[in-house]
C-alpha cells in the first residue's frame, strides 16, 4: 500500500473511518464533504477534485471484500498506517486523528469505529486517553 502525497493519506484515513462500521452514513458523509473538504490540505481542491480523490482512494483501499477484511484488522491497521506516515509529516499526525476522531463521532460513535481510533492512535504514537480526550472535544461542539 502507498499514498503519493499527504492529500491521498488523509483521504485514506477518512476513508477507513468512514469504512469501519460498513456504512457511509448521510452525517459522515456530510462532515467529510462539508468540513474536512475544507480545511488544509484540501482547500485549494474544489468539490469535484476532491471527491473524485475520494473515490480514488476508496476505491484503491477496498476493491474487494477480502482487502476491507484485511484492512481493518489489526495488522492491516499498523500496515495502512505505516503507509500513512511515509508520506504524513509527524508533526500533523495529531490533527489527522482529530480529524478521525470528528469524522467517527458525526454519526454516534460506534465501538468498531472505537476500536479503529485506538488502534490508529496507537500507531500514530497517541495514547486511548489521548485518543479519549479528542473524542470529547467532538463530542462537546
Amino acid at each position: 500500500m502507498q499514498f503519493s502525497n499527504e492529500n491521498e493519506a488523509l483521504a485514506a484515513i477518512a476513508s477507513l473511518i468512514l469504512s469501519a462500521d460498513q456504512v457511509g452514513t448521510s452525517p459522515e458523509r456530510k462532515y467529510l464533504f462539508e468540513t474536512v473538504g475544507t480545511h488544509e490540505p484540501f482547500q485549494d481542491f474544489d468539490g469535484v477534485q476532491f471527491k473524485a480523490l475520494v473515490q480514488r482512494v476508496n476505491a484503491n483501499l477496498f476493491s474487494t471484500e477480502e482487502e476491507f477484511n484485511n484492512r481493518i484488522s489489526s495488522a492491516g491497521v499498523q500496515e495502512f498506517c505505516d503507509a500513512v506516515k511515509t508520506v504524513l509529516p509527524t508533526s500533523k499526525w495529531e490533527g489527522a486523528m482529530q480529524m478521525a476522531c470528528e469524522l467517527a463521532c458525526s454519526d454516534g460513535l460506534l465501538k468498531v469505529e472505537q476500536r479503529l481510533l485506538n488502534e490508529m492512535g496507537m500507531n500514530f504514537g497517541c495514547t486511548p486517553e489521548q485518543i479519549d480526550q479528542m473524542l470529547l472535544r467532538c463530542t462537546a461542539v
